[in-house]
């Protein structure tokens, strides 16, 4: 029975792998049918009362609505970036901030992504910002890379909250965000591992890496502690508040030159 209850847990997740990867259907078909084999087994196998049935695909539906309107707001954003010239144009209005490649890609990378990850999560960020990279001068591999590093710290949090809110649905979650933005707080290491992938090839990376570690460390801690501190107001917004007042003192940091790389 133990083997039963198992099989018809994992198979539709199998269907959809399958028919998605393998038989290259489209995302539609697969959906669909992982979908009716899922109907199949709660009502002959589990024997689900319909209304419970009927509940839960509507709750599903609207589940998949929000994120879906989540994910559109993304790309509506993107659209706006490109038509708007932002991301051809990078490099340029970063320079009038810092002219240093180091703060450039942190800023990006980081507070940028975090924000990101906070208003559309599900991917977005490392979409958004790879580019932008790029734009910098980062090669194709190397932009993904730190890219996929800045889209971490703040996905606990995710899209206004989606991982708590929907990952902890029907469960008491008041403290799940202020222990997931304790345990966040070593976070503020990631800017570190950045700034060691964009230096560790160049022929100085060594020098370049320690005159800028205390603005890497610097900034991880403008991002996780204004975070931490906004986690009272709800996990719809730590992602997006503290990305927002970490840029604003980064930026004022900057101008200061506090931190900040003494060779550009």
């Amino acid at each position: 029975m133990n083997y039963l209850i198992l099989l018809f847990s994992v198979l539709p997740i199998f269907v959809f792998i399958y028919f998605l990867i393998v038989k290259r259907s489209s995302l539609l078909v697969s959906s669909l049918l992982a979908f009716i084999l899922t109907l199949i087994a709660v009502v002959f196998f589990w024997k689900i009362a319909p209304s419970i049935l009927f509940v839960s695909i509507g709750k599903g539906f609207l589940i998949a609505l929000d994120i879906f309107i989540i994910i559109f707001g993304a790309i509506f954003f993107l659209e706006i970036l490109k038509g708007i010239n932002v991301i051809d144009n990078v490099s340029y209005y970063l320079k009038s901030v810092s002219k240093d490649y180091r703060v450039q890609i942190i800023l990006l990378a980081w507070f940028l992504e975090n924000f990101l990850e906070g208003t559309s999560g599900f991917g977005t960020p490392s979409i958004v910002v790879a580019p932008l990279l790029m734009g910098v001068g980062l090669s194709p591999l190397l932009a993904a890379a730190v890219s996929l590093l800045g889209n971490s710290t703040s996905v606990i949090f995710g899209a206004a909250g989606t991982p708590i809110r929907v990952g902890f649905s029907g469960l008491e979650v008041l403290s799940v965000p202020h222990f997931g933005a304790l345990f966040n707080l070593v976070g503020f290491l990631v800017p570190v591992f950045m700034l060691w992938a964009i230096t560790a090839k160049k022929i100085d990376g060594k020098k370049q890496f320690w005159e800028a570690l205390p603005f890497s460390i610097w900034a991880g801690i403008l991002f996780v502690v204004p975070s931490l501190l906004i986690v009272p107001l709800g996990q719809e917004f730590p992602s997006i508040l503290g990305a927002i007042i970490g840029l604003i003192l980064m930026i004022l940091t900057i101008k200061l030159k506090i931190f900040t790389p003494k060779n550009i």
